[in-house]
């Protein structure tokens, strides 16, 4: 990768492309990458071989995202892949489905047009847009540190803006930065690192009055959009939060 900063890419290949030939091989981290730069090479790649290269990138996000690729965008070149295609070009990009959009593209294009003749507007929306959402931001600090000191939160380090209590555990192992505190604090004791807040245990006395006294109190998981957005609104065996559902 350190052979393609501090230029334009294009720029980069190029110079490359008259030292290594018209077909290159570059790591970029752990991606393999084939670089073309001829057009008897592209013409080979695309044409004369092109059921070799017609396939997608196996990667674990679309996996997870589209049900283990079954999406027409991600799916592996083949029978399926064709299928899909088929199955897209009869029924959703036929010649009557296409007319039937027309008004709808006729709507986008209008708007296109005005959006580009008033980028004073544009910039003022975005300026007022970065206002709103910083005010947001300001309200939900604000309330989160009212919430956290009106809470009976156990004894922990004193706290730093933005990152809270973390300078205290950098600089050791985990478990002994731990014990350390813990013989300031006691065996519960609160961290804030960054905007999360935890409550930390060391003494069996302790765990046992979390995980088997007040059980249910501490069952849950924690509210994720991630998990939200993947799960479907947490409903994942195992980011639901506890309850009967």
């Amino acid at each position: 990768m350190h052979h393609i900063v501090g230029g334009y890419p294009h720029h980069v290949l190029r110079d490359l492309a008259k030292k290594y030939g018209p077909l290159m091989h570059l790591q970029l981290g752990e991606v393999c990458v084939v670089v073309v730069t001829s057009s008897e090479m592209a013409k080979n790649v695309l044409k004369t071989h092109d059921l070799a290269f017609a396939s997608r990138p196996k990667l674990l996000v679309t996996d997870i995202i589209t049900y283990d690729s079954r999406d027409i965008a991600f799916s592996p070149y083949g029978d399926y892949w064709r299928q899909m295609r088929k199955i897209c070009a009869m029924e959703l990009l036929n010649a009557k489905n296409v007319r039937s959009f027309s008004s709808i593209r006729h709507d986008e294009n209008f708007e296109l047009r005005i959006t580009k003749h008033t980028p004073k507007m544009q910039i003022f929306s975005l300026v007022y847009i970065f206002l709103f959402l910083s005010f947001l931001f300001l309200l939900r600090k604000w309330k989160n540190s009212n919430s956290q000191t009106t809470k009976k939160l156990p004894p922990g380090p004193w706290k730093l803006p933005f990152i809270g209590s973390m300078h205290h555990i950098v600089g050791g192992y985990p478990h002994h930065v731990l014990r350390d505190l813990a013989k300031k604090y006691g065996p519960l004791m609160h961290l804030q690192l960054g905007e999360v807040c935890v409550v930390v245990v060391t003494s069996s006395e302790m765990a046992k009055n979390v995980l088997k006294t007040h059980d249910l109190a501490f069952a849950s998981r924690p509210k994720l959009l991630v998990t939200d957005i993947i799960t479907y609104d947490s409903r994942d065996i195992a980011f639901s939060p506890y309850g009967e559902c």
